[in-house]
C-alpha cells in the first residue's frame, strides 16, 4: 500500500519529549540539505510503484533519504541503519520530528525497495541532488556545459592466453577426455607439462628466450604425441566412432594458431563517454591531433580562429573545432591527421 503522508511538523507539542528541531543546530549541513531537497517531488516520484492496497509502506522519504546517506557517507546499508539510530541529524534529515530509538526498519528493507523500484527510478535522486546544489548556489548552468570524465578501470581476473599455458590446458583437457571415454593412454604427460610450463614462465621472467623456447618445443612435442596416440587407439575401437568432440571441436582448431583471441580486458567505456563533448588539451593532445606543433595551435587561438577553454592551468579546445578547421585552413595542406 501506498505510504501515508508524515509530516515533519505535526503542529503539536509533546510534554516529556523534545522536537529535534529545537535541540539540533539548523544551520548543520544536512539540515540545510533537507531544506534544499523537494521531497514532494520524490514521494510523487516514487509513489507508483506501491499498490493502492495492503500494509501501509514505510515513509519514501525516509527510504530514500537513507539512500541519500549511503552515498554521502560511503557507507553500506548496515553501517548506515547503525548510524541513523544515533544520529538525530540523520534522522532529522529523514524526516522525523521527534527522536527515534529504534530503526523503524529492517536492514534488507533499502534492498527491497532498490529490487522494486529499478536502477532507471533510482536516477532521480542524482537529478533531484543536482536540482539541490543549483537551489543552494554550489552549482551553476555554465559548469554542466562542460563534464571532466575521470574513471578508474579495475582489469578483469582472468589469465593472459599464453603459448606455454595452452599447450598445458591442451595437455591436461585431452587426458580427462580421454579418460572420461575410457581410452588407456600410454603416458598422460600432465606431471612433465606442469614442470615444463612453470619453467617457460620463470625463463621468461628473467629474459632467457632460448630456454623458454626450449621448454615450448618441449610442450608442443608432448602435445603431438599425445594426439598421435589418442588417435591410435580410436581408431583400435571401432564403438567410438570419430573422434572425440574435443579434438574435432576445440583442440584441433586452437592448434593451427598459437594464441587464442583473449577476452577484451576492460569493458568499453563508449556508451559513458559518447554523450559527453570530446576535448585536447593544447599543450600536448590538439598538436600531435592535426600533426602540428603546439605553437601553432596557439597562434591560431590568438588570431580568434579557434576557440579555447581554460581549466586550471590547461587550455582545451573541442575535438570538433580542430576538425572544421583542418578542412578549411591551408596551413594543415600535407599534414596527416591521427586517427
Amino acid at each position: 500500500m501506498k505510504p501515508r503522508p508524515k509530516p515533519q511538523d505535526s503542529g503539536t507539542q509533546e510534554l516529556f519529549r523534545a522536537k529535534l528541531r529545537n535541540i539540533i543546530n539548523l544551520q548543520h549541513e544536512l539540515v540545510r540539505l533537507g531544506e534544499l531537497i523537494d521531497w514532494q517531488r520524490l514521494e510523487a516520484h516514487f509513489a507508483p510503484y506501491y499498490r493502492e492496497a495492503g500494509r501501509p509502506g514505510l515513509p519514501i522519504r525516509l527510504v530514500v533519504g537513507l539512500h541519500l546517506l549511503k552515498h554521502i557517507e560511503g557507507l553500506s546499508d548496515e553501517a548506515v541503519c547503525e548510524r541513523w539510530e544515533r544520529d538525530p541529524y540523520m534522522q532529522y534529515f529523514c524526516g522525523e520530528e521527534y527522536f527515534q530509538h529504534a530503526f523503524p526498519l529492517e536492514r534488507s528493507g533499502m534492498t527491497h525497495f532498490r529490487k522494486r523500484v529499478g536502477e532507471e527510478a533510482l536516477e532521480t535522486l542524482l537529478q533531484e541532488t543536482l536540482a539541490a546544489a543549483y537551489r543552494g548556489g554550489a552549482l551553476s548552468v555554465r559548469a554542466t556545459e562542460a563534464v571532466a570524465v575521470d574513471t578508474t578501470v579495475q582489469e578483469k581476473a582472468i589469465a593472459h592466453p599464453t603459448e606455454h599455458g595452452l599447450l598445458l590446458t591442451a595437455i591436461e583437457q585431452l587426458g580427462r577426455q580421454a579418460k572420461k571415454t575410457g581410452l588407456r593412454l600410454r603416458q598422460s604427460y600432465v606431471r612433465v607439462a606442469r614442470r615444463a610450463a612453470m619453467k617457460t614462465g620463470r625463463y621468461l621472467h628473467a629474459q632467457q628466450k632460448r630456454r623458454a623456447k626450449r621448454q615450448v618445443k618441449f610442450l608442443w612435442v608432448r602435445l603431438r604425441r599425445l594426439i598421435r596416440d589418442v588417435r591410435r587407439k580410436i581408431a583400435a575401437l571401432p564403438a567410438l566412432g570419430r573422434s572425440p568432440a574435443f579434438i574435432r571441436r576445440w583442440l584441433m582448431p586452437r592448434l593451427k594458431k598459437k594464441y587464442m583471441n583473449p577476452e577484451p580486458v576492460v569493458k568499453s567505456l563508449a556508451p559513458v563517454i559518447s554523450s559527453v563533448p570530446m576535448f585536447l588539451s593544447v599543450e600536448h593532445e590538439a598538436g600531435a591531433y592535426l600533426g602540428v606543433t603546439e605553437w601553432t595551435i596557439r597562434r591560431l587561438i590568438r588570431s580568434g580562429k579557434l576557440v579555447a577553454k581554460r581549466i586550471g592551468r590547461r587550455l582545451i579546445v573541442k575535438r570538433a573545432d580542430l576538425d572544421a578547421l583542418w578542412e578549411s585552413e591551408p596551413v594543415f595542406a600535407g599534414k596527416k591527421k591521427a586517427a
